[in-house]
C-alpha cells in the first residue's frame, strides 16, 4: 500500500515538473515569436510624409531623402531618381531636392534655393528663403521678389500672405503694425494700406474679407481692390465672439462661426442681398475644430461633429482627435484607433500605435507610429 502511494506521489511530481517545463517552453516560445514580430517591423527615421507613385509607397524626410517601402521584404530602399512632388500645374510639376525647389521644365537649375517655407496657390506659388519672399506665377513662368526682397522680419509665416484677383495682387497682414498691405505682385507697388486684419481672399476676383478692428473684429467687410473706395460692410459683430474667422464659401457667400453667450452658431452672409442665415450648433465650451474639404463643411464638438453645406447640415454622434474626408468616407482618429464612416455605417480598427504621419488612398491606411525609441511604418487595409 505504501509502495503504491509512493508511486502515485512520484507520478504527480513528474506530471507537475513536465507541466512547468511545458509552460516555460510555451512562454519562451511566445516571447520568441513576439520578439520576431517586433524585429519584423520596418524602422523609419525623420519621416515628414508618405506618398504613392505607380502603385509603390514612398516615405520622405525633411532633408529630402526618399525611401521606397517594401512591405513584403519588410525593408526600405533609398531612391536617387525620385523626388518629393510638391504641386502639379498643367504639364509641369514642382519638386524638392536638397532643400531646393525645382520645376520639371528646368531640372538643371533650382527655381529657388534654401527654401524655409513654401505655399502653392491656384495661380501662384510663394516661397520664403533666407527671410526673403518670392512669388512665382505659373502661367507667366516668372519669379518675382515680394516686398522688394527686403528682409521682412514681421512675416513669420506665409499664411500672413493672401493671393487675390488671379494672383495679380497679394495681401499681407502686418501683425506688428496691425494693418493690411495690398501690393501688385509684378510691380510690387502698394495699392492699399489700411488698419485692420484680412481674413480671406477671393482667388478669382480682386477682393478680400477684412475687419477694421484688429482683435475684437467688431465688423466684417469686403474690400474691392479695383475700386477707389471699395469697402462694403456686411455684418456687425460687436455682440458676438468670432470662433472661426470669415471665409469665402463661394463668390457670393461668406461664412464664419461665432458665439452669442454660451451658444455657437454658423453664419452665412449673402453678399448680393445682405441676407444672413444663422444655424445653431451647440455650446461654445464644447466646440472643438473646423475644416472645409471640397466645399464640405466639417465642424467638430466634444460629443459630435456636423457636416454638410450651405443648404443643409447633418451630424454624427462620434468624437475624434483628428478627422479627414476622402473617397466619400470620413476617417476619424482616436489615439491608436481609426474609424471609417460611409453611408452612415461605421467600421473601427485598432492600430499598432498612435499615428504621427499618415496617408490614406484606395482603401489602405499607411501610418507611422513610435514606441518611444524608434519610428515604424505599417499599413492597414480597410474600407467598405
Amino acid at each position: 500500500m505504501k509502495l503504491k502511494r509512493k508511486k502515485s506521489l512520484v507520478l504527480i511530481i513528474v506530471v507537475l515538473l513536465l507541466s512547468s517545463l511545458l509552460f516555460a517552453c510555451s512562454k519562451t516560445e511566445g516571447k520568441k515569436q513576439q520578439k520576431q514580430k517586433e524585429d519584423n517591423r520596418i524602422i523609419v527615421k525623420n519621416v515628414s510624409g508618405i506618398f504613392e507613385l505607380d502603385n509603390e509607397v514612398y516615405v520622405y524626410s525633411k532633408d529630402g531623402i526618399i525611401n521606397k517601402v517594401d512591405f513584403e521584404k519588410r525593408k526600405l530602399e533609398q531612391q536617387e531618381d525620385i523626388f518629393t512632388n510638391l504641386y502639379n500645374y498643367e504639364k509641369s510639376f514642382f519638386y524638392m531636392k536638397d532643400n531646393n525647389i525645382y520645376i520639371s521644365d528646368n531640372k538643371e537649375e533650382p527655381l529657388i534655393k534654401n527654401v524655409d517655407e513654401y505655399k502653392f496657390d491656384k495661380y501662384c506659388a510663394l516661397f520664403k528663403s533666407d527671410k526673403k519672399l518670392y512669388g512665382y506665377l505659373y502661367k507667366e513662368k516668372k519669379i518675382f521678389p515680394i516686398l522688394n526682397n527686403a528682409k521682412a522680419d514681421y512675416i513669420k509665416s506665409l499664411d500672413q500672405i493672401l493671393l487675390t484677383g488671379k494672383a495679380k495682387y497679394y495681401v499681407i497682414n502686418n501683425m506688428e503694425e496691425k494693418n493690411i498691405i495690398v501690393n501688385e505682385i509684378i510691380t510690387d507697388k502698394t495699392k492699399r494700406k489700411m488698419d485692420g486684419i484680412a481674413f480671406d481672399a477671393n482667388k478669382e476676383q480682386a477682393k478680400f474679407i477684412m475687419s477694421s478692428s484688429y482683435q475684437k473684429f467688431q465688423d466684417i467687410a469686403e474690400e474691392d481692390i479695383k475700386k477707389k473706395h471699395g469697402q462694403t460692410y456686411l455684418d456687425t459683430t460687436s455682440n458676438e465672439q468670432i470662433i472661426v474667422k470669415p471665409k469665402y464659401y463661394n463668390d457670393d457667400i461668406i461664412f464664419f462661426i461665432s458665439s452669442y453667450g454660451d451658444d455657437c452658431y454658423l453664419k452665412f452672409i449673402n453678399k448680393n442681398n445682405a441676407e444672413i442665415k444663422k444655424i445653431k450648433l451647440g455650446k461654445k465650451n464644447n466646440y472643438k475644430d473646423f475644416k472645409i474639404i471640397d466645399s464640405l463643411i466639417i465642424i467638430g464638438f466634444s460629443d459630435k461633429f456636423y457636416y454638410g453645406n450651405i443648404d443643409k447640415l447633418h451630424y454624427f454622434n462620434k468624437t475624434y482627435d483628428k478627422i479627414d474626408y476622402k473617397d466619400e468616407m470620413f476617417i476619424l482618429e482616436n489615439k491608436n484607433k481609426v474609424s471609417i464612416i460611409k453611408d452612415n455605417k461605421i467600421k473601427e480598427y485598432e492600430l499598432k500605435g498612435q499615428p504621427i504621419v499618415k496617408y490614406y488612398n484606395s482603401g489602405t491606411y499607411y501610418y507611422i507610429y513610435t514606441d518611444g525609441q524608434n519610428d515604424y511604418i505599417d499599413k492597414l487595409d480597410m474600407g467598405f
